[in-house]
């Protein structure tokens, strides 16, 4: 074995002498050198920024009709703040011209009206206590407003009049919080825009530094390091040196696996300095000793194996360097399109067409696929018929953008034999232009009809048993009155329909039915309905609120309970009961009464919950996770059943039937209905697959499983970093009923190594039987 480590040995000693890798060294230290003085400084926002205005529209409504009439008020004490052209343009709203706000108009003031607010920040006549009397102000508002003006710092007096704005203005204006953290270099504030709350910087952190190593590590690193170890082989079989190796008695394959593993060195020595600085720079700066940083560098030297057998292989059989890199770029692109052209096909052609929702109506069953399109049986045609549809005036979301989807719903409700849903609007790009009503009944054949608008920020909707439509969202609840079917006129203006912000339809319209004690909702927030008894309960920054009606029909908080969680969640009554899945996976099983937990299961580790459903009895409950699992228990005797069901992995969504029957949607389109006692199959609607879907299925998927896969390494990083087992594909990880791609984190690990055993085994054989 001597032999063999002096191999190893020298193949260390050949890499510290390359010059390549001391200018690689010489270039981190620059770089580590130049992240050392980041760090962050603790502090409070002083300023508004465009992100703090969750509703500019309606912000900016407000404003204009309350400010002019009463500027005793909060809104006159910041309408007096707006330049005088401001204050001209805003009238046109307060006096309810709107035919006269023209296009541009319209953009001006949704642009400039953080730039407004702001002017009212360095008032110190802001506050006088007549004015502010019927405003709850935090602790932190409270104590400021105590003390003289004249005394006030220029930082505090922004930091008060900011306080007080918020207060004024909850379900417009986003809260700040009393602990942030601002991005600072050499100890300065870079800018007030990167700010952070202090909960948030450890998961950004990591979210950044799995980017940075991924990028100068697994790309750049590797890269470079295959150029300079293309030669390592080749040079190896060089007449003269394999002449001297081969007149030894030694192995030619441990000859070549003792010079590989070598070769590995040079990937190693840059990995290891790279990620224990950053690791270092993470502990010493923003408190995060991760040690789990560290398990990054035993997987990038796996990755740079991966490329690197492909690269030793050739040098073997062509025994050239530039043949080596050659080939390990077509090994590369290989991988890239066929890694590529799954996740392309998968996320953006077929995802959107799985099924989301099963929604019985009557006699007829119902379902909705991810892009929010609306489809019932066709039992004549066996095949899924289109229902619910967007016509020609309305928006029609097809992939890609089907992937954010804002279709709330849809909901059946018996009483009036219809499906209601709702459209969340567009908050995504300003904040500004709140969704509709979307009504569509068995007699007019489901066709949709796109009637009033919701309030802004909607994110649930229910349907009572009397027929009435409740929405609720982080800003309040409301309730509609009147027919929801009667379409509203548009006004559009740059892509928002204003219309829907000024009108005071009678016909139809929502009333607000949340308590003024009930506080404006912090995210992650989630909601869940019981159509017996009209209470509602919210999740909200890991507060459990049981609300209840009172005399006055308005719902109040009759419990809550802390449950000291940040975590975003999906919830669903059961009877007495409500289920509590978290991202994490946790599953909470509580008492609707105490808002006590009485179970706690983890059934599929840190996997994120997709959906929960319970029977009409509330004797079952149903967990849907994003890895296609189904979890099931039994409330009355507190037992998880184990299901027999097929294709446990790729289930996507579950229904209660009566009977004692179980309905799970998997595949893309396919709905199968169980018999829960048994578990066998009684029935199912699955229509004849189209081309792509077959395509994906027997030709695609195949090929995709037997290829390596080293690009999806990427995926542990992610998960060794941030302990998130799945990511939103939108971009909003609150949101655990979109779509999101879960982490596979062994398969790649396991057909990386099967791949690689085989490419040194072959290249083992060949050198064995070959005559050099």
């Amino acid at each position: 074995m001597r032999a063999y480590f002096a191999v190893i040995k020298d193949s260390f000693r050949e890499a510290f002498a390359s010059k390549v890798l001391w200018v690689l060294l010489a270039l981190i230290t620059l770089l580590l050198a130049l992240l050392l003085p980041l760090g962050m400084v603790e502090g409070v926002a002083t300023t508004f920024q465009r992100r703090d205005i969750s509703d500019r529209s309606g912000l900016l409504t407000r404003l204009s009709e309350e400010g002019p009439q009463d500027e005793s008020s909060p809104a006159g004490q910041v309408w007096k703040n707006f330049s005088t052209d401001y204050q001209q343009l805003a009238r046109k709203i307060g006096e309810e011209t709107n035919e006269q706000v023209t296009e541009d108009e319209w953009r001006r003031m949704r642009f400039r009206i953080v730039d407004e607010i702001n002017r009212s920040l360095k008032d110190q006549e802001f506050y006088d206590q007549a004015s502010w009397n019927g405003v709850v102000l935090n602790d932190e508002a409270r104590e400021l407003v105590k003390l003289p003006t004249d005394s006030l710092t220029k930082d505090q007096l922004a930091r008060r009049n900011r306080l007080l704005i918020e207060a004024a203005f909850p379900r417009e204006i986003t809260a700040s919080s009393s602990n942030e953290v601002f991005v600072a270099y050499l100890g300065f504030t870079i800018s007030e825009n990167l700010r952070l709350a202090a909960d948030d910087v450890k998961p950004i952190v990591q979210q950044i530094l799995a980017a940075f190593i991924m990028i100068f590590v697994g790309i750049l690193g590797v890269f470079v390091a295959i150029l300079v170890t293309s030669s390592i082989i080749p040079r190896m079989f060089e007449a003269g040196a394999i002449d001297l190796l081969l007149s030894k008695p030694v192995s030619r394959s441990l000859l070549f696996l003792s010079k590989f593993i070598g070769g590995c060195s040079f990937i190693l020595l840059n990995a290891a300095y790279l990620i224990v600085g950053l690791w270092l720079i993470a502990g010493l700066r923003f408190d995060l000793w991760s040690n789990r940083l560290l398990l990054c560098i035993p997987v990038f030297l796996f990755l740079f194996a991966i490329y690197f057998s492909v690269s030793a292989f050739s040098g073997v059989v062509w025994r050239g360097a530039v043949m080596s890199v050659v080939m390990t770029i077509v090994f590369w692109g290989a991988c890239f399109t066929v890694g590529t052209a799954k996740t392309t096909i998968e996320l953006l052609l077929l995802n959107p067409t799985r099924l989301a929702a099963v929604v019985p109506s009557g006699d007829t069953l119902i379902v909705k696929n991810r892009s929010g399109a609306t489809f019932q049986w066709g039992e004549a045609e066996h095949k899924w018929e289109e229902v619910f549809a967007a016509d020609d005036s309305q928006t029609r979301q097809g992939p890609p953008f089907a992937l954010m989807s804002s279709i709330i719903g849809p909901v059946y409700d018996p009483v009036h034999d219809r499906i209601v849903a709702a459209t969340a609007g567009n908050r995504r790009f300003g904040g500004g232009n709140a969704g509709n009503i979307l009504v569509g009944s068995r007699d007019d054949d489901w066709q949709r009809r796109n009637g009033v608008a919701v309030p802004n920020g909607v994110q649930s909707l229910f349907v009572t048993d009397q027929g009435t439509i409740l929405v609720t969202g982080r800003e309040g609840i409301w309730e509609f009155q009147g027919d929801p079917s009667v379409e509203q006129q548009p006004f559009v203006i740059s892509g928002f329909d204003i219309g829907r912000i000024f009108s005071k339809s009678e016909v139809g319209k929502f009333d607000d039915v949340a308590s003024n004690d009930l506080p404006r909702w912090n995210s992650p927030f989630a909601a869940a309905f019981d159509p017996a008894t009209e209470r509602i309960v919210v999740y909200s920054r890991g507060k459990l609120s049981l609300l209840s009606r009172n005399d006055d029909r308005e719902f109040v908080e009759a419990n809550n309970r802390d449950m000291n969680r940040d975590e975003p969640g999906v919830l669903g009554f059961a009877g007495d009961h409500l289920t509590v899945a978290l991202r994490n996976g946790e599953i909470q099983i509580v008492s609707t009464d105490t808002l006590e937990t009485q179970s706690t299961f983890e059934p599929f580790g840190k996997i994120a919950p997709r959906q929960v459903v319970s029977s009409a009895d509330g004797r079952l409950v149903a967990v849907l996770f994003h890895n296609g699992k189904l979890w099931l228990y039994n409330i009355d005797s507190q037992e998880e059943i184990r299901s027999g069901v097929v294709r446990q992995n790729d289930i996507t969504t579950v229904h209660f039937l009566p009977e004692n029957r179980l309905l799970l949607g998997d595949r893309f389109t396919r709905l199968t209905e169980y018999d829960l006692d048994s578990f066998e199959m009684v029935r199912q609607y699955q229509q004849e697959s189209d081309w792509l879907e077959f395509s994906f299925h027997y030709f695609i998927e195949p090929i995709y499983t037997i290829f390596p896969k080293p690009g999806e390494l990427d995926s542990l990083v992610q998960y060794l970093l941030t302990d998130e087992s799945s990511e939103s594909v939108i971009g909003n990880d609150n949101d655990l009923e979109g779509q999101r791609v879960v982490y596979d984190i062994w398969q790649p690990v396991w057909s990386n190594l099967a791949f690689l055993s085989v490419m040194l085994l072959v290249t083992c054989i060949y050198i064995s039987r070959k005559d050099f």
